[in-house]
């Protein structure tokens, strides 16, 4: 709440304690033909403080989970970025496309940084619904203004890349880029008081999103935002009362 939780969490976030190494990790394969399929794109510290725990991936079936790591996937050269969120995307598209999932029976969940890849993805696929939570709408300005990844971006400027670069390399996992590509149903959760990922660029895509659906018939949009909520909580808040519907 007001932040409080974020610092929480960088502080954590900063400390290696080895238990982590991976940039980002598979970490739930469960897939069928039948019935509802969730793809998840889930940040590393929610799993790894059992925030949500294995438990539910374990446990659920059709499910296809990614953990990726914010410390280890923003590198302070965004061609490093990219190219392990390409891994994380097309690793995803192969094993649904490799089990002839229905569209109609994808859902997608993208949390955090996890919503690069899924915006990208739901586009792709033309999954039936995307839960979208504490999102930004351009992974480059994401990166340069986060308090997370105030480190690699120091570094990033001490090698001679600046914010250009970034959205140079980066422009194929900014969620904003697939709002027209995107159909079925989207629900976006915001925190007022995100600073991980700015509270501007997070509703910088959901007008854009409500945008596209006011002239189309095939995108539905819903907003909710916490009046009182950080990056952290909002996404704690939101994602446990998305996982104990059971999709």
């Amino acid at each position: 709440m007001f932040g409080l939780l974020d610092s929480l969490l960088v502080s954590l976030s900063r400390k290696d304690n080895g238990s982590v190494k991976k940039a980002t990790e598979l970490v739930s394969t469960n897939l069928s033909q039948n019935g509802k399929t969730l793809v998840c794109f889930l940040p590393e510290i929610m799993l790894r403080e059992s925030i949500l725990g294995n438990k539910f991936l374990d446990s659920a079936r059709n499910v296809l989970a990614y953990m990726l790591s914010p410390r280890r996937v923003v590198r302070p050269n965004p061609s490093h970025t990219r190219e392990l969120l390409e891994n994380v995307y097309e690793d995803a598209l192969l094993k649904v496309s490799s089990h002839d999932i229905n569209p109609e029976d994808l859902i997608v969940l993208g949390i955090s940084l996890g919503n690069c890849p899924a915006y990208r993805f739901a586009a792709q696929t033309q999954a039936k619904r995307l839960i979208s939570v504490v999102p930004g709408s351009r992974l480059s300005e994401s990166i340069w203004e986060s308090n997370v990844t105030r480190e690699q971006v120091k570094e990033a400027k001490r090698l001679g890349f600046k914010l250009e670069d970034f959205k140079e390399q980066l422009i194929s996992f900014n969620p904003i880029e697939y709002v027209s590509e995107i159909s079925g149903h989207v629900e976006v959760y915001l925190g007022k008081y995100d600073r991980m990922i700015p509270y501007y660029l997070g509703r910088e895509l959901a007008l854009s999103l409500e945008e596209q659906s006011r002239s189309r018939t095939d995108l539905t949009v819903t907003t909710q935002t916490h009046n009182f909520g950080d990056h952290a909580s909002t996404a704690y808040f939101f994602a446990r009362q998305f996982l104990k519907r059971r999709f």
